[in-house]
């Protein structure tokens, strides 16, 4: 299972958050992803596939409620992450082949007597 967590304006350090939750599933869970920009900041928590839905997400509140943090917070629950896209840079050989245009590679006999 994998639970996103987004926070807006969260007044403590993402790491506090972090550390709490690592504490709080220990090897149940794992936080997996992280991210922030624009008063915003996420976690990515993936959770053992033994553990309950309903579990989980009262252990999360759980810690949301002990940092004081629940107000800032909203989380989604999905049975398995989003597929990993990887990123790199394109270059000119990504691209798809141009069709040939029509008379390329024949030589032109327009004009020649």
């Amino acid at each position: 299972m994998f639970i996103e967590i987004v926070f807006t304006g969260l007044p403590i350090d993402r790491d506090e958050v972090e550390e709490a939750l690592e504490a709080a599933f220990g090897p149940d869970g794992e936080i997996t992803g992280t991210g922030s920009g624009m008063g915003r900041c996420h976690l990515d928590l993936e959770i053992e596939a033994g553990v309950a839905p309903g579990a989980a997400t009262e252990r999360l509140r759980a810690v949301l409620t002990d940092l004081g943090i629940e107000e800032y917070a909203s989380f989604e629950v999905s049975a398995r992450p989003a597929p990993e896209v990887p990123h790199r840079m394109l270059s000119s050989q990504d691209s798809p082949p141009r069709p040939a245009r029509r008379g390329a590679g024949a030589p032109s006999h327009h004009g020649h007597t």
